[in-house]
Order: C-alpha cells, then sequence, then structure tokens
C-alpha cells in the first residue's frame, strides 16, 4: 500500500509515524500543492491539521473535501485542539482524531482503501468497451454504493432490470462460474472489513450494513478462507488486492481510467 501524507508541523508527521501500517510504503509531501498533485497516485491519502477552525486550514479541508470522490482521503484531527463534537461537522467523509491511537488510524486508513480500490473499479467498468452496458451499470452500482447492495434483486431494481436479465448478462460475458452472487458477497465482505474498527464488534458492522453477523461469518470462511476474528491488517489490505486483480483478469478491464486532471478550484494557503 502506497500512502501519501503532509502535515503542517513535523512533530505530527512523526506522530502518524507511529499509526501507519507496518508493510505500507510512505511518502511525506513537500507542501500542500504536492499532496493534491499526487493525490491519486497513492492508495490512501493522509493530511493531518492541527487547527481546522483556522481560515487558512479551513480553506484547505474545503478544497480536499472536493477531491474525495475522486481520491482516498483521510483528514487525521489533533483532538487536544478540537473538540471531538465538532469533527461531524468536517466535510471530509473520513476524519479520525489522531490521539485515539494506530489502531483508529489503521482503521480509517483501511476504509479509505477498500473506497479508492473499489472505485477504481467502478471507473474501469466504466470505461471498458467489453462489457455489455447493462453489465457495466449494475457493476457500477455495486462497487461504489458504500452502503453494499446485499441481493440481486435489491441489485436489480437500483438499475430497472429483472433478475434473470442480468444474469444472462453476466453468464455471457463470464460464465457460470463465478457467480454474480458470488460477486456481490465479495463486496459485503470487503465493505464489512473496511468498516471494522477496535471498537466496533462484528456484530455492530453487521447491523449497519443490513445483514446478520451470521451472514458475515458465513462470507469470510467461505470466500476469503478465514474467520472474522482472524483477518489482519495486512489480511484486509491482501484480500482486497486480491479481490481487485481477479475482477480485473475476470471482467477484462483496461488498465488504465480515462480522468481529468484534479482541480480542487480553490487557491491553497
Amino acid at each position: 500500500m502506497l500512502l501519501h501524507c503532509i502535515a503542517t508541523r513535523w512533530q505530527d508527521l512523526e506522530l502518524l509515524a507511529a499509526c501507519l501500517p507496518p508493510r505500507a510504503t510512505t511518502r511525506f509531501c513537500r507542501d500542500w500543492d504536492d499532496f493534491i498533485s499526487s493525490l491519486r497516485q497513492a492508495d490512501c491519502s493522509l493530511a493531518v491539521e492541527r487547527t481546522p477552525e483556522e481560515p487558512a486550514t479551513a480553506a484547505r479541508i474545503r478544497s480536499l473535501s472536493m477531491l474525495q470522490h475522486d481520491a482516498s482521503v483521510v483528514l487525521v484531527v489533533r483532538c487536544g485542539q478540537y473538540r471531538r463534537s465538532r469533527m461531524r461537522l468536517l466535510p471530509i467523509a473520513i476524519t479520525v482524531c489522531l490521539e485515539d491511537g494506530p489502531g483508529a488510524v489503521t482503521s480509517a486508513i483501511r476504509h479509505a482503501h477498500t473506497r479508492g480500490v473499489l472505485r477504481r473499479l467502478a471507473l474501469r467498468c466504466r470505461d471498458s468497451t467489453t462489457l455489455p452496458n447493462i453489465l457495466a451499470s449494475a457493476l457500477i452500482q455495486l462497487l461504489e454504493n458504500e452502503q453494499p447492495i446485499v441481493s440481486i434483486g435489491d441489485l436489480a431494481r437500483r438499475v430497472g432490470r429483472d433478475r434473470s436479465t442480468l444474469w444472462h448478462s453476466w453468464r455471457s460475458h463470464v460464465g457460470a462460474q463465478p457467480r454474480l452472487e458470488d460477486f456481490v458477497e465479495w463486496l459485503v465482505l470487503l465493505r464489512a472489513i473496511a468498516k471494522k474498527t477496535p471498537q466496533r464488534s462484528w456484530r455492530t458492522v453487521a447491523r449497519s450494513l443490513g445483514v446478520h453477523e451470521h451472514t458475515l461469518m458465513r462470507l469470510g470462511r467461505r470466500l476469503a478462507q478465514t474467520r472474522l476474528r482472524d483477518i489482519t491488517t495486512q489480511r484486509a489490505t491482501d484480500l482486497l488486492q486480491e479481490f481487485a486483480d481477479n475482477t480485473s483478469a475476470l471482467l477484462h478491464l483496461p488498465t488504465t481510467i480515462c480522468e481529468q486532471p484534479l482541480q480542487s478550484g480553490t487557491q491553497h494557503p
């Protein structure tokens, strides 16, 4: 995993470094423009801010919020200078307190990394010249919805198609194995892993996704050949990468994404 990091004070980078996943490759950016321009090259980008309420800092955070749909971004806040009750007002979807320690920061990175990998797969589905339009639309829905679509019936309703139409489109492009149901269930499992934190039980994660804990346990055993409690940070990263690689090969996705350059439209102080 490649991480890009920036902080206004070197001391914050030292604290952040202690929280990063052990096998991550970390690049500390020179300045804010360097950080913004390299967002898409990173698996996850982390910005540490001490005083989010100050005008200059707030402007940087607003500019970053305009880019978070195109990149995997985590805002790390020094909560000693910013009350936790105000964190929910910040415009970055994934925000964490540095004082909460390595587990919380690692969980935030895993959440952002998962979001980014699945979004890039969705964009490659969009750009594919071989996927049937019906199937591409369905896969994009599955990959971009953070609240997982848990059944083919739900997916069919989302895209305005019959289940039989989706099954036929999948089988004609992929074959009988793996099934479209397997693809759906992999995404449920990966979203669940991304939501797991040291403070959040698997039961709570399952409830937030609209499934039963026993369903997640079954998916872990059947798809990943593992128990939920045995999924370490590195195992989670490996499962996500395996899914991305297998999906790319299975669907014959293009290796590049046609996107416009990142432009926040805001001058960075």
